[in-house]
């Protein structure tokens, strides 16, 4: 890690923020937050009704508007359908519950600890609206992001300064 100035590592976080990557959340994801039986509920669904397959436009649009809550928070977004690591979880959640209340026949599968999360998450979508601070959307080749600091250090070993 580089060091800041006076040779802290704390100052080089604050003068050097850690850049983490956006990444896109997949619908292969968001499944695995599902029990092998409940894929299989969820499998028999995928006919009539669009089960699984009905999962993307939801991820879609829970991830806009985790995206959109980002921006109107005063920060930049980074590139394509992406979201940072510090929301992932809360993506998610948002994304879950509203699949599961998009089909009655889900019901047993509505508990409340899913639904106590997807709370969180809207609140936390509240947070990031009034600027609540997520990863740096930057690219890390841009800013150089965090990297070790190898510095040329000059010596000057005499006779007269060495000990022993």
């Amino acid at each position: 890690m580089r060091r800041g100035p006076g040779g802290c590592y704390a100052a080089a976080r604050r003068h050097h923020p850690i850049i983490m990557a956006w990444l896109p959340l997949t619908v292969d994801e968001l499944l695995q937050e599902f029990t092998p039986l409940e894929k299989s509920t969820l499998d028999h669904l995928q006919s009539p009704q669009g089960g699984p397959s009905s999962l993307a436009p939801i991820l879609a649009r829970s991830v806009a508007k985790f995206r959109g809550a980002i921006r109107a928070g005063g920060q930049a977004l980074a590139n394509g359908d992406t979201i940072p690591d510090d929301v992932r979880d809360e993506v998610i959640a948002h994304a879950r519950w509203r699949f599961l209340i998009a089909f009655p026949s889900l019901k047993a599968l509505q508990t409340q600890e899913r639904k106590e999360a997807y709370e969180a998450a809207e609140k936390l979508i509240d947070k990031l609206r009034n600027g609540l601070a997520v990863e740096n959307a930057e690219d890390e080749s841009k800013t150089g992001g965090v990297r070790p600091c190898f510095g040329v250090r000059t010596r000057d070993f005499t006779r007269a300064k060495m000990d022993g």
